[in-house]
């Protein structure tokens, strides 16, 4: 049985599970628009990872306002 973290909500294991998943998505995108090439596996990876950073920065209002 899952117990709730100190702050009363779910473990953050879920959160984690569900970024990691976002991330092999966009990953598989990059891998796909790149034409499928053999390895690069892991820099798909860092890039899908710092894309939906980037994406989230900005919708959490973290982001830079758009060049202004």
């Amino acid at each position: 049985m899952e117990r709730p973290n100190q702050t009363g909500t779910e473990p953050s294991d879920q959160s984690t599970d569900e970024k990691r998943e976002r991330i092999r998505r966009r990953a598989y995108e990059i891998w796909e628009r790149e034409g499928r090439p053999d390895g690069g596996h892991e820099r798909h990876w860092h890039e899908a990872e710092k894309q939906l950073d980037e994406e989230e920065g900005r919708t959490s209002g973290h982001g830079e306002s758009g060049g202004r």
